[in-house]
């Protein structure tokens, strides 16, 4: 991010990067921040921008047969995994 943001300063009017971390912010955004309470800029990345950076993880809707099913699924590992710790003591 150095690096982009030196290249930004050497040329605002041109500059251009394909990073998805680098987002440039109108400086009036930041007019009507406290310093001192919030700095943090990522809350003006959408929520589609922090899941394909990672950020943020994608929910997961499911119905309530699938729920169920993968409770069930769990239940059967756990149950796997109970029986081999009885097979080691």
């Amino acid at each position: 991010m150095v690096s982009l943001f030196n290249q930004f300063k050497g040329a605002k009017n041109s500059f251009r990067t394909d990073s998805k971390r680098c987002k440039i912010q109108p400086i009036d955004k930041f007019d009507n921040v406290n310093p001192t309470s919030h700095w943090s800029v990522d809350r003006w990345w959408t929520k589609e921008e922090k899941i394909e950076l990672g950020i943020e993880d994608q929910d997961m809707i499911m119905s309530l047969e699938e729920f169920k099913e993968k409770t069930e699924d769990i239940e059967n590992k756990i149950h796997e995994l109970n029986e081999q710790l009885k097979e080691l003591l």
